[in-house]
């Protein structure tokens, strides 16, 4: 590369030598508008790790290959090599080395055309308004160079944040105007995009005929320019469906203005003089300001002016043109020296090095009016950029206040960021989530995700307690609800509004869709990997399995929910007050002797099915001050979350405790007394050490109790109680659990009234 690099400027000085092809005397600014400052460092090449199979062919490419089916590799073939621009300039000899290139044809802004490898996959851009239009179709992993960045303190937070690699990229510097080749050829580009209204500049030969790489000259001029290069970037890098997406999401932002704004009558829409930097250089009537003016329902004031120089983009008035034009509002770009009140006070205000005293404009309508506009930051609202309609909107917002009042600006312009970047503004926090679930499967949803539908109930309260009431949409089955219900109203007003089943039973798919959901939550023990794959592609949305095996799991998943929604910290909060609830029982059971832990049998509702040691109620009974009983078993269930025991192996393990999960048909008095339920016959127990101490307990609410929930720490403190009843006779339950729902969920148990101050 460093041959290479020293080969090409030596060429380039001797050309330069020869032809005396540098104008020394060029503005440093006048090709991009760019302030230089960065000097290039070089950058090793970036990975393309995109699944180029499934590129949309651009037409141009398609044509060719539909014309010659027979063909190998069926589309015109060139070898882009150092010589070779594949735009019309001057080419070298072609390398035979170098393989050979599918290439795509284009025309740039000035209407010229160029001839690029396809997909483009290292371009240079020069000119930062096109680089967000190339950002907005999908191409970060396309761009290996960069050039000089107005104001890049205020405005590199959004490029590191669409690309993680803005930092590493080349910096291409300017000297005179002209561009650093040098630093240009350490990029290896194989197109660079300027901002370049005519064909024959001096940057463009220069790139061309020394690198021998085509140079792409973007001009913005109107509102059809912008969109056209949107679809033009998109073709060339192989995105051609995105970028006719973000065309799309432009003008159905673009319709929120102009569908109000085009049945005005004209003694509605007042005259606009629009002031760029210079004071008195304002927008002609054919330039993208000027259709920023109309479509915003306003008139360029230009259109009363006869002179032709109106139709130029940047024409320049005086103060005695402005007066006799006399416009009713007065719309100021960015301008770091000046503001509207400089204005309608009449101060003289230094701009350009030129003082300009505004006490002469008093008598401007506009002035008079209080009606002088700043577009205040440069970024956001620039519309050479696919950020255009924000422009319009900031615009019409001023001109027709009264017909825009309910237009949020903040929020259409969050929810265009997020449309076109994938990021959020202000902030520019990612506007997707990847995120794994309980089953380690990754799913990737919408962030914050603000419309859940929930088919597993626990997971609902972890939902709720993590602060996402308002980002549930839609709750299928919840058992028991009668009992449950006033609880969640409590924390939901909207809960029976949610609702989109009765009782125990599950949603139709049909239904679930009508909520329009971001993502579903269901218990994976209920669905097997394919049923999970079926509802995706029913529903059109990621699915969550949800599924708790330990307190590490549950842990996890509030995290996780809490990220899911953008709260984090009240997901920690919530965390931090479960692991203090846990430690007025681990505190006191974690030095317990060996010998002072009972041995516990787990009984969940089928009799003999138990707690594997690996389950969360295995969990339990260890911080609770107990051993499951299985550690006594040969058969190895570390696996198993609920495995199943016979009345022989129960009987030989012996278990000092039985702890039973809710059971509607049975309570422990009927092992206790060796009762006969459902063919069981609890005689046969009476030689168990928990029968014959009556150590038999049981937790008696299902859903206080839901240690597959935030509640895990009051099913701990329930349990230890009952196998230590000594250590934590000061304990009290009811207490406990009553301000554990204050601090959790903001209500008091029983009840559920509003805790005060909340």
């Amino acid at each position: 590369m460093k041959i290479k690099v020293l080969f090409i400027t030596i060429i380039f000085m001797v050309s330069v030598v020869l032809s005396g092809c540098v104008d020394n005397s060029a503005d440093e600014g006048n090709a991009d508008a760019d302030q230089i400052t960065e000097k290039a460092n070089p950058v090793n090449e970036k990975e393309d790790d995109k699944d180029k199979s499934k590129r949309i062919v651009p037409k141009e490419v398609r044509e060719v290959r539909e014309e010659t089916p027979e063909q190998t590799a069926p589309v015109e073939k060139k070898v882009i090599s150092a010589g070779s621009s594949g735009s019309g300039g001057s080419s070298s000899e072609k390398k035979s080395s170098e393989p050979d290139t599918v290439t795509i044809t284009v025309t740039d802004d000035r209407g010229r055309e160029i001839t690029v490898p396809y997909p483009c996959e290292r371009t240079v851009f020069l000119v930062e308004n096109a680089m967000n239009s190339m950002y907005a179709v999908g191409g970060a992993d396309n761009i290996v160079g960069i050039g000089g960045i107005w104001k890049e303190d205020l405005k590199a937070p959004f490029f590191k944040a669409v690309d993680p690699d803005f930092d590493d990229m080349v910096r291409i510097s300017r000297n005179e105007g002209m561009v650093d080749l040098e630093a240009l050829a350490v990029a290896d580009p194989e197109l660079v995009v300027l901002w370049s209204a005519d064909p024959e500049d001096a940057n463009t030969k220069a790139i061309e005929e020394s690198l021998g790489v085509p140079v792409y000259g973007a001009f913005i001029d109107s509102l059809e320019d912008l969109k056209r290069q949107m679809e033009v970037f998109g073709k060339i890098i192989g995105e051609e469906e995105r970028g006719e997406e973000v065309v799309e999401i432009m003008e159905d932002n673009i319709e929120k203005v102009t569908d109000v704004t085009d049945p005005l009558l004209p003694v509605e829409k007042p005259t606009v003089y629009w002031m760029w930097g210079d004071i008195y250089g304002t927008a002609g009537v054919d330039s993208t300001a000027n259709d920023l003016i109309e479509m915003g329902g306003g008139v360029n004031v230009l259109d009363q002016w006869n002179n032709e120089t109106k139709y130029v983009e940047h024409p320049l008035l005086n103060l005695e043109t402005l007066l006799t034009l006399d416009p009713e509002v007065i719309y100021i770009w960015y301008n770091e020296n000046l503001d509207p009140e400089d204005i309608l006070s009449g101060e003289t205000v230094t701009v350009g090095g030129n003082p300009v005293n505004f006490e002469d404009w008093q008598e401007l309508s506009a002035v008079q009016n209080g009606r002088v506009y700043e577009i205040s930051d440069p970024f956001v609202y620039d519309f050479h950029s696919p950020r255009l309609p924000l422009t319009l909107m900031h615009i019409a917002k001023d001109l027709q206040p009264e017909k825009y009042e309910d237009l949020d600006l903040a929020e259409e312009t969050d929810d265009f960021f997020v449309d076109v970047y994938g990021v959020h503004y202000p902030g520019y926090e990612s506007a997707e989530i990847t995120v794994t679930d309980d089953n380690g499967r990754e799913i990737t949803v919408p962030y914050p995700c603000e419309r859940a539908v929930f088919l597993v109930e626990n997971a609902m309260n972890s939902m709720y307690a993590v602060g996402g009431a308002d980002n549930i949409v839609g709750i299928g089955a919840v058992w028991w609800e009668e009992e449950k219900a006033p609880f969640f109203r409590a924390i939901d007003p909207n809960y029976d509004k949610k609702r989109l089943s009765e009782g125990s039973t599950q949603p139709t798919d049909e239904t679930i869709a009508s909520v329009n959901p971001e993502l579903v939550f269901l218990w994976i023990a209920d669905w097997d990997e394919s049923a999970i794959r079926s509802k995706e592609e029913t529903l059109g949305v990621p699915v969550y399995g949800v599924f708790i095996d330990s307190l590490d799991d549950l842990q996890r998943q509030m995290e996780t929910f809490s990220k899911l929604i953008g709260k984090e910290e009240h997901g920690a909060e919530v965390l931090t007050i479960m692991d203090e609830n846990m430690e007025k029982v681990t505190d006191v059971t974690g030095s317990l002797p060996a010998e002072e832990k009972p041995t516990v049998y787990w009984m969940w509702g089928d009799i003999y099915g138990t707690a594997g040691l690996g389950s969360t109620a295995t969990d339990l009974m260890e911080r609770a001050g107990g051993v499951n009983v299985l550690n006594n078993w040969e058969e190895s269930t570390e696996n198993i979350e609920h495995p199943k025991l016979n009345l022989e192996t129960l009987l030989e393990l012996n278990p000092d405790v039985i702890y039973m999960w809710y059971n509607e048909k049975i309570d422990p008095e009927d092992i206790i007394e060796g009762r006969t339920i459902d063919d069981v016959n609890f005689a046969d127990w009476q030689e168990i050490e928990a029968v014959k101490n009556g150590r038999v307990y049981e937790i008696s609410d299902p859903f206080v109790y839901d240690f597959h929930s935030p509640r895990l720490p009051l099913a701990m403190i329930h349990i230890a109680k009952d196998l230590h009843p000594d250590r934590f006779a000061d304990l009290n339950l009811t207490e406990e659990t009553d301000q554990f729902y204050v601090d959790v969920y903001e209500v008091h148990y029983p009840g559920f009234e509003p805790a005060s101050g909340t």
